[in-house]
């Protein structure tokens, strides 16, 4: 039985690693730009939602610090501030929820091949709930 192992030469080593690093980086930058699509269409979405909700007033997207604490968009309304998360998948979306379990935030779940009339529809759901549940909390205090 051939027990001696293959070691590969250091050259060939370190090719594979800078290939490794170069796929890694591509693939980050390509979900970094699919991410900021699918924000840029949601918070369009907001800013048409807003126009046509009396309760709703205007959309923005979060500064550097609120995207740090896990906010995309921040959606004004006749209750205040509305927060938004947006993943493009519903493993994205878990592991939010995993690593920010208490957040008052509701993700936002946007396919790339989705149409604008849907993404409207599940920012005016996702809005619309979240102000039943801050409605409903405010009662309760």
């Amino acid at each position: 039985m051939y027990t001696d192992r293959y070691t590969m030469p250091p050259q060939l080593a370190e090719a594979f690693e800078r290939a490794r690093v170069e796929r890694n980086v591509s693939t980050g930058q390509a979900a970094n730009r699919k991410g900021k699509l699918a924000e840029d269409r949601v918070l369009s979405a907001a800013f048409v939602v807003c126009e046509k909700e009396e309760w709703l007033y205007v959309a923005r997207p979060a500064t550097m610090m609120e995207d740090h604490d896990g906010i995309d968009i921040i959606v004004y309304s006749s209750i205040g501030k509305l927060f938004l998360q947006v993943k493009s998948s519903h493993c994205g979306a878990r592991q939010f929820r995993y690593k920010r379990p208490d957040a008052k935030v509701i993700v936002i779940i946007v396919d790339p091949d989705m149409g604008d009339d849907k993404i409207e529809n599940k920012v005016r759901d996702a809005l619309g709930r979240l102000r039943k549940y801050f409605m409903k909390n405010r009662r309760k205090h």
